[in-house]
């Protein structure tokens, strides 16, 4: 939430000066579609290409709290480890040799965040577990 005035001001600053190429793309990564835009394209285009990351974290901050709100907490911990799967099974079939990109999408990158869920769930629903997973680790 805090990035948004500093990222629309970079957006319409560059739409202005027409900086960097961004006119043919600016709808784009206005609605954080930037992720689309370059895997639609099959390549990284231009010193833009850094907000791919940022449109992906927007949709997942879209997508993921009504995915949980309506998810029974008995069945969270399998929902997240499907997740994980899917995302690796999602990179696996979107990525050709004719477009390398399909892991730059939301569902090809939801490992990362259902692993970090994994963690937080652990913590909050098996503190044990979480407690004998941190002691093996030497982290505390």
């Amino acid at each position: 939430m805090r990035i948004f005035p500093v990222y629309y001001l970079l957006l319409i600053i560059l739409a202005i000066f027409n900086l960097v190429g961004i006119r043919e793309s600016f709808w784009w990564h206005f609605f954080y579609l930037s992720n689309f835009y370059f895997w639609q394209h099959g390549a990284f285009e231009g010193a833009l290409s850094h907000l791919w990351s940022l449109s992906v974290e927007e949709q997942f901050y879209l997508i993921w709290p009504a995915i949980i709100f309506f998810v029974p907490i008995k069945h969270l911990k399998n929902l997240l480890l499907i997740t994980i799967v899917f995302a690796v099974l999602f990179r696996y079939y979107t990525i050709t040799p004719i477009n390398s990109m399909g892991g730059i999408l939301m569902p090809g990158s939801l490992d990362s965040f259902s692993l970090g869920a994994l963690l937080a769930y652990g913590r909050l629903f098996s503190p044990n577990w979480y407690q004998r997973y941190l002691n093996n680790r030497n982290i505390i």
